[in-house]
């Protein structure tokens, strides 16, 4: 009989010794957890010794527990630059813009550009190209055209878009030219204005303005080289400002 109750109470101590070994495992653990964390530090077990038990934690799974509290960052930051940028002068000017960069982990982070803003441009078009990169390597590319000038064009993208309806004959040529001029009073579009019509006014608008119409909405030519037919038309006084 004391011998059963010896063996018991030797089971029952065994258990609770079991038991605490693995609560004290269980709080190392945790304990290494909340220090990886602070330390932005992966986990790395070695071993773990108590009481009568050795417990083999392998490296592997400290790195997978880093890996779900700090995922894999594959996201590049978002950068932002400004639209294409318009400075009316007759001489290279300093033009000033503003670019910024926002990590999904990092938060902000430093752009880089090939010019500073408040640098002095060219007359003409200046491409400026800027990059912004993440602590892990990941990184986004932009750019924007400054152009510097007197007769200079501007075209917002969405003009395509009327442009298209009057190409595919949805709209007529007179509403069409009537909104391209009132565009141009209201300083949405920018183009060369010619001194004064050098030529009788003409009857219509020419196939080629229409066809370059279509090329420019397919990106085949550019704003520049579609302005031509649009002084063109303000030359002859079809579109009326």
């Amino acid at each position: 009989m004391t011998e059963m109750i010896q063996k018991k109470i030797t089971k029952n101590m065994i258990a609770a010794i079991s038991l605490v070994s693995i609560l004290v495992v269980a709080l190392f653990v945790g304990m290494t957890v909340v220090e990886s964390l602070f330390s932005n530090k992966p986990l790395v077990f070695d071993q773990f010794v108590s009481g009568f038990f050795t417990f083999e934690i392998p490296e592997a799974f400290g790195t997978a527990i880093y890996s779900s509290l700090n995922p894999i960052d594959f996201k590049a930051p978002k950068l932002v630059v400004p639209n294409d940028v318009y400075v009316k002068s007759t001489q290279p000017t300093p033009v000033n813009f503003s670019v910024s960069a926002i990590d999904d982990i990092d938060g902000k982070v430093q752009v880089s550009c090939d010019r500073i803003s408040g640098s002095t441009f060219k007359l003409g078009k200046t491409t400026v190209r800027c990059m912004a990169q993440d602590s892990v390597g990941n990184t986004s590319y932009a750019f924007f055209v400054v152009t510097v000038g007197y007769d200079i064009v501007k075209i917002p993208s969405w003009v395509k878009g009327v442009t298209g309806y009057w190409v595919s004959d949805q709209i007529d040529d007179q509403s069409y030219v009537k909104n391209i001029g009132y565009l141009i009073q209201q300083d949405i579009i920018r183009v060369p204005m010619p001194k004064a019509p050098n030529e009788e006014p003409g009857l219509g608008i020419p196939v080629w303005i229409k066809n370059n119409g279509k090329s420019w909405i397919d990106g085949k030519i550019s704003d520049d080289e579609y302005s031509i037919g649009l002084q063109w038309l303000i030359n002859r006084g079809i579109i009326k400002l």
